[in-house]
This record gives structure tokens, C-alpha cells and sequence, in this order.
């Protein structure tokens, strides 16, 4: 899909592919302290994603960076060095084994799957037409339509914590 963009841009989102295994090592783990109730730490480690985000950007403009590797590898290292201590958080709170309980999988499955199966075409949605206007847009106009679609999302987060008070089960 990338083939009418240069190495400025092939080479940076062939690196930003790692995410594809760094995020879920960071932001999963934290994922047990919500079912656990421990609301408020979970609520702080989710926060620190973003807050890495801006760290990056933050440099990046005080160094004037403008090449999409910086950006890219900088998210990626900011991932990786908030797996720790949102590990270490995690593990200091839980109560019990760190095994996993085979007894627990259907149930899980049949908690989860209906909350994936509705969420998982608006993802699509959102990333899919993305992914195909690479190859037919240019890198200008892709961020456009990038931030048109961010900002038209932010009231998700309100609406997804007002479903999780309302419904937490």
C-alpha cells in the first residue's frame, strides 16, 4: 500500500509494525487491575500511553524534528519503558496466582466476545479506510483526513467510561 510513498515514509511505518507486539505487553497487563476494582490505578496507567505520546512530541518540536523514524521509534520506546513499571504496578496489587485458570475460559469467552464482536467493525471501520487511502492519497492529505477522523472521535471516551458506570458488568 505504500509503494507510491518514499523511504521517509515505507522505512518509519515498517518500524511502527513492532506496535503490533509492544502494545498488547503494555497495556493489557493493567487491563486486570479494571476487574479487579482497582478503578483509580487503572484509570492512572491507561493515562500514561498519552502521556509518553507527548513526551515524544514535546522533543520533537524542541529539537525540531520533522522525520516521521523520530516520531515513530520514539512512540515505540515510550511503550516499551512503561511496560515495566505498569507491570510492576500490576503485580504489587493483584491478590493470588499469576497462573492462568483453564476453568475460566468459556466464561470469559462468553463476557467478552459479544463486547469484541460489537467493537470490532467500528475499529475496522476507523483503520481499514486508512489503510487504503494510503496507497491513494498523499502523505498531506492522509494526516488530514487522520486528524478529521481523531477529532470526530472524541467523544468516545466520554461515552465509554458513561457505559462502564452504567452497565459494569
Amino acid at each position: 500500500l505504500l509503494a507510491s510513498h518514499g523511504e521517509g515514509v515505507i522505512g518509519p511505518s515498517r518500524m511502527y509494525l513492532w506496535i503490533l507486539f509492544v502494545f498488547p505487553l503494555m497495556a493489557l497487563p493493567h487491563q486486570v487491575l479494571r476487574g479487579t476494582g482497582e478503578m483509580f490505578t487503572w484509570n492512572i496507567l491507561r493515562l500514561l500511553p498519552g502521556i509518553g505520546w507527548l513526551v515524544v512530541l514535546i522533543l520533537g518540536v524542541t529539537l525540531s524534528e520533522k522525520a516521521a523514524s523520530y516520531y515513530s521509534t520514539g512512540y515505540l520506546i515510550s511503550l516499551v519503558v512503561l511496560t515495566f513499571p505498569i507491570a510492576g504496578v500490576v503485580i504489587k496489587k493483584l491478590r493470588g496466582p499469576l497462573r492462568p485458570d483453564a476453568g475460566l475460559v468459556c466464561p470469559l469467552l462468553k463476557f467478552g466476545m459479544p463486547s469484541v464482536l460489537s467493537t470490532l467493525p467500528q475499529m475496522l471501520n476507523m483503520r481499514l479506510d486508512q489503510m487504503l487511502m494510503v496507497a491513494l492519497f498523499s502523505s498531506r492529505d492522509l494526516g488530514i483526513y487522520v486528524v478529521a477522523v481523531t477529532w470526530s472521535s472524541a467523544s468516545a471516551p466520554l461515552l465509554t467510561s458513561i457505559g462502564a458506570v452504567l452497565f459494569p458488568r
